[in-house]
């Protein structure tokens, strides 16, 4: 995964072998281009938005064939969007990403 922001006329690059190293990186890398203004930022303030590949490569949490009959895609066009064959629209995008977040509230209720 590959971090690209533009700030300015400036721009952050990082990297990371996985979405916590990812998520580190960019906060060091952040603060570090705002260390001469003494702005300090923590993750929470940063919006982090993987694009639908990158999601499903370093999330092993979420299996694209439960999520596409969560959602009502099949796992075939599932498939086709997260190995980066076919293209989804910023519509089915945003049901993709939604059904994910979907997931994690019913997770986050689950009681043991």
């Amino acid at each position: 995964m590959v971090l690209t922001s533009l700030l300015s006329t400036d721009l952050i690059f990082t990297d990371g072998d996985s979405w916590a190293e990812l998520k580190d990186n960019i906060l060091e890398a952040v603060n570090l281009f705002f260390v001469d203004e003494n702005w300090v930022y923590t993750i929470d303030e940063i919006k982090l938005k993987p694009d639908l590949q990158s999601f499903f490569k370093n999330s092993k949490l979420i299996n694209a064939k439960v999520l596409g009959e969560w959602i009502g895609v099949s796992q075939s066009l599932l498939s086709a969007y997260i190995n980066g064959i076919k293209r989804p629209s910023l519509a089915q995008t945003k049901r993709i990403f939604s059904g994910i977040k979907e997931v994690g509230r019913e997770l986050v209720y689950m009681q043991f």
